[in-house]
């Protein structure tokens, strides 16, 4: 509450809630999962704000998570082909390229580690002299 108390004056009437995340709320954090008495303590603010009774700005917050939720259900379910179809396209790639990025590091050890120094020492050229030029 320190943080706040410089700007307390500047939002007079403006009513404080406790935070929701499951893992601060104060009403389920000991609880192990959200009963959503949260819910009524934002239903209240946005209540007395808006003139509305509590329990219809909660049916509306209610709805709203519900859409929410159906939401995120379907985007799962579009995105999950998608990453099947990437994590297929990763193992094939690791499948073509790594034997081709091994055989030239195994046959030559210190010139792979040569060329890594050598990239090293270049890319902190290049950040070093764009950090002197700013």
């Amino acid at each position: 509450t320190s943080i706040r108390a410089p700007f307390e004056p500047l939002m007079a009437g403006v009513r404080h809630v406790e935070p929701t995340n499951p893992y601060r709320c104060k009403y389920c954090a000991d609880q192990g999962g959200c009963n959503l008495k949260c819910a009524d303590e934002v239903a209240e603010v946005i209540a007395s704000q808006t003139g509305r009774t509590a329990e219809v700005v909660k049916g509306q917050l209610l709805e709203l998570l519900q859409v929410a939720g159906e939401q995120t259900s379907r985007l799962a379910s579009t995105l999950e082909p998608l990453e099947e179809q990437l994590e297929s396209l990763l193992d094939e790639l690791n499948a073509t390229l790594r034997p081709r990025i091994e055989k030239p590091v195994r046959e030559k050890p210190l010139m792979a580690i040569g060329i890594a120094a050598g990239v090293g020492v270049l890319l902190g050229l290049l950040l070093a002299s764009g950090r002197r030029s700013s």
